[in-house]
């Protein structure tokens, strides 16, 4: 599917979806609870279909229950395998075996990155396939940690052959790699199945991403998950008890996505009408909330007007835009779009600390910069992050998408300040993180 999006501001209102990060946990949680659990997610992405689908394979029971609900009943510890357990110690495959559950992750770095350590959890001997850039994405460091605590690892081409049951320890991390890697060990370190051991997470140095760890950190204790966080001179330690299980409500409601609001945001930063974007949480840990502060500080006018339930609608309307200097260390999928953005304002803006978007679904310096360019914007790499030339307006035209949703999405924003219309390739990557995207940005009037 090509996107044709016209020329022009935008105005209206957007409700967004179901946070993409807030609901990979939450599956997680009611899988591993203490009963039956319904899980409320209006939207559902490509990355979350793969994570339901995995815990599927893991025991768990989950029904769509086609009202933007889902029941889930949880899964059982399984029993090991003996032909995956000796498979694995002889290095043998474990792909085709009748006692091997197939785990398929698409692109979702952090369905691989949670599942693995939960497949040690249950010990069921696994095959988890990876597509896309996925398997280049970094592991070793984190699948040398699961190998030192009792997991099997190995793998062929895309393929990760996985068996052998999670044991407690001390598990040490670098906090500039990944978070998926720190938050997989807190979903899973608590359901060890040893009475009495504590594990021990030392993550080590700054931690970048660090609200993806928030996200993680209060899905725990909506569950009511023990653990203890301390914060020293370049060190975090978790001290998290075995032997616990979920225990979050019966009821428990993905919340609206911050990063897919980002998208509508940015639109009214260029519309006089303005856009708002509706039901999201102004005190979520969803690090991309920061699109606020950031459209703030190009110029736009921010307001915000809370509803019953903790909820807030947020309207963007347009401002003396001007370039700005922006950290993307904890907000990296918000990148492309703040290009876009740096686009329709006036002179430079420099984007710095984002130099691990070149192991996303695509590089994402290096295609944004394409994107940015070749709607006509002068955008220019550096080792870790970006500078835009902005110029108040681009060109328009075609632009490559490199089959990754986040540069479709901030692709189709540049429209409201091109002079032509904009030609998205490959337009249904969106559906990886927000399925109704299209119809979302089609629905806004042109002319704000």
């Amino acid at each position: 599917m090509n996107a044709v999006v016209a020329p022009g501001e935008r105005t209206g209102k957007v409700t967004p979806p179901a946070s993409k990060s807030h609901a990979h946990r939450l599956f997680i949680a009611a899988s591993f609870s203490d009963g039956p659990k319904t899980v409320v997610c209006r939207e559902v992405s490509k990355d979350i279909e793969a994570t339901i689908n995995c815990l599927r394979a893991l025991g768990a029971e989950i029904e769509d229950n086609g009202d933007g609900s889902f029941s889930v009943r949880p899964a059982g510890s399984a029993s090991s395998h003996e032909c995956g357990a000796s498979l694995a110690s002889e290095g043998g495959s474990l792909s085709g075996r009748p006692c091997v559950a197939d785990l398929f992750c698409g692109e979702s770095g952090s369905t691989q990155r949670f599942m693995l350590p939960l497949a040690g959890i249950t010990g069921r001997p696994c095959a988890f396939y990876m597509e896309g850039r996925l398997p280049e994405r970094p592991l070793d460091v984190f699948a040398g940690e699961l190998r030192a605590h009792g997991m099997h690892i190995a793998r062929e081409k895309n393929i990760l052959l996985v068996s052998g049951r999670l044991t407690a320890g001390d598990f040490s991390l670098p906090g500039n790699v990944s978070s998926q890697f720190i938050s997989g060990l807190l979903l899973a370190l608590p359901l060890v199945n040893e009475k009495g051991a504590v594990s021990r997470v030392f993550v080590r140095g700054k931690i970048e991403s660090g609200s993806y760890i928030d996200i993680t950190e209060s899905v725990l204790k909506l569950g009511k998950i023990r653990f203890e966080r301390t914060d020293g001179d370049g060190l975090r330690v978790y001290e998290i008890p075995a032997g616990q299980t979920y225990r979050i409500p019966a009821t428990a409601e993905v919340e609206k996505d911050w990063s897919g609001a980002a998208y509508f945001l940015a639109a009214g930063a260029f519309s006089k009408k303005g856009v708002t974007v509706c039901g999201l949480r102004g005190n979520s840990p969803q690090g991309d909330r920061k699109i606020v502060d950031t459209l703030r500080s190009f110029g736009a006018s921010v307001t915000e007007k809370k509803r019953r339930g903790g909820t807030s609608d947020f309207t963007v309307k347009k401002g003396k835009l001007s370039g700005a200097v922006i950290d993307a260390s904890d907000i990296p999928d918000l990148v492309p779009l703040i290009c876009a953005v740096a686009a329709g304002a006036s002179g430079d803006t420099v984007i710095l600390n984002a130099g691990r978007l070149r192991l996303k679904e695509s590089d994402r310096i290096k295609t944004t910069a394409a994107m940015i360019n070749s709607l006509g914007g002068f955008a220019e790499e550096t080792d870790d992050g970006l500078v835009i030339h902005g110029t108040g307006s681009l060109r328009g035209g075609q632009f490559p998408t490199a089959d990754d949703h986040r540069i479709a999405m901030a692709g189709a924003l540049a429209a409201s300040i091109s002079k032509e219309s904009v030609y998205a390739e490959n337009a249904s990557c969106a559906a990886k993180s927000y399925p109704g995207f299209w119809d979302d940005l089609f629905s806004l009037k042109t002319g704000g």
